[in-house]
C-alpha cells in the first residue's frame, strides 16, 4: 500500500469527548483494535476510563453515530497486556469501541425484560443475540451490535484501510489480549467473527 499521511480526525466523526491520551505513537498507525464498552453510557464508561488512566480513540453509539475520543496518532492504553502480529496495540492500533453492555445473562424476574448485564441493567431480548465469540466455540447471550453500529465500523474500517491499515492488522480484544482468553471482547458482539470479518475487509472490489 501507498505510504500516506495518517489523518488526526475521522471525517465522519459527529462529535468528539476527551479521552485519556497516553502520548504520542510509535508513528503512524499500523492496526485496529475493536473493544466493546461493557456499557451503554458512553460518558459515564469514560470518565471510568479517565479514572483507570485507560481510553479509546473512538466509540461507535447504538444509533451508529462516530464519537471520536482523540486523534488517531495519539496513544491510549485501551488493551491492557497484549500483542498482534508481533505489535503492541497500546503503541500502535487505533481503538474503537462499541456501546454495548457484551455478554448479558438471563433475567429470571418475570418484568418483561429477558436478560441484564453485568451492572444489573436490563436488556432487551429482541436486543440480544446468541453467538459463539472469536474464542471458543460456546453459545453465549451478547448484546448485539446494531445494523446501524456495524455499518459505522464497516465504513470506518474501510476508511482506514484507504490510509494505510492492513486488515490483517485489526483484531479484536479477545484476540490479542495475553493471556489468550483472557478477554471475551468483542466477544459475539458482531454478527460476524473478527476472523470473517478480516476476510471480507481483505476482498478487492
Amino acid at each position: 500500500m501507498a505510504s500516506v499521511k495518517f489523518p488526526d480526525v475521522y471525517s465522519g466523526a459527529s462529535r468528539v469527548i476527551e479521552s485519556l491520551k497516553a502520548g504520542k505513537m510509535d508513528g503512524l498507525p499500523l492496526g485496529i483494535t475493536v473493544h466493546h464498552l461493557a456499557d451503554r453510557n458512553i460518558d459515564a464508561s469514560v470518565a471510568s476510563l479517565r479514572a483507570e488512566k485507560l481510553g479509546y480513540h473512538a466509540i461507535i453509539d447504538r444509533d451508529g453515530e462516530f464519537i471520536q475520543c482523540c486523534n488517531f496518532t495519539d496513544r491510549v492504553n485501551h488493551a491492557g497486556k497484549a500483542t498482534w502480529c508481533g505489535v503492541s496495540p497500546n503503541r500502535r492500533h487505533i481503538a474503537v469501541a462499541f456501546s454495548s453492555w457484551g455478554e448479558v445473562n438471563k433475567n429470571d424476574n418475570d418484568d418483561g425484560f429477558g436478560y441484564k448485564s453485568w451492572s444489573g441493567a436490563k436488556v432487551n431480548l429482541f436486543e440480544v443475540a446468541q453467538r459463539k465469540g472469536n474464542l471458543d466455540n460456546i453459545w453465549r447471550n451478547w448484546d448485539a451490535a446494531t445494523i446501524e453500529q456495524e455499518h459505522t465500523l464497516i465504513k470506518f474500517l474501510r476508511w482506514c484501510i484507504a490510509f494505510g491499515v492492513d486488515p490483517k492488522n485489526i483484531c479484536g480484544h479477545d484476540e490479542c489480549a495475553i493471556p489468550f482468553g483472557r478477554k471475551n471482547d468483542p466477544g459475539g458482539v458482531l454478527s460476524i467473527s473478527m476472523l470473517q470479518l478480516r476476510a471480507v475487509l481483505s476482498m478487492k472490489d
